[in-house]
């Protein structure tokens, strides 16, 4: 694990058309399927706990910390399908209790590596 946060950097890459045409079709293939897998998740969230999302909010969001996240070094992402059923299975119906479940699995990740 790294000692220090992440660095902003821009790529120091040489940017011309013929890079941006093997580029485009790869990152708008993964940026549909993330979307979509995102777009999944809030409606099955949705059914299962009787409550409305602002899926466009949580497109932009998911965009925007995609595209931040780039600049630090780290990979784009998005909602996990899985996790998102899992918590209100556990009765984890508010966003209180949905970031205690991240904060602890971040707690665990960062300062419990020695019994990893």
């Amino acid at each position: 694990m790294p000692d220090t946060l992440a660095v902003f950097l821009i790529p120091d890459v040489l940017f011309n058309l013929t890079r941006i045409q093997i580029i485009l079709p790869y990152s708008h293939a993964l940026a549909i399927v993330g979307l979509l897998e995102s777009l999944m998740r809030a409606t099955i969230l949705d059914d299962l706990t009787k409550a409305n999302s602002n899926k466009n909010r949580e497109s932009i969001g998911q965009g925007m910390a995609n595209v931040g996240t780039s600049f630090l070094g780290g990979m784009a992402g998005c909602a996990m399908i899985g996790q998102s059923i899992f918590e209100p299975m556990v009765s984890a119906y508010t966003h209180d209790c949905i970031d205690c479940c991240h904060d602890y699995g971040l707690y665990f990740s960062f300062f419990m590596e020695i019994l990893i």
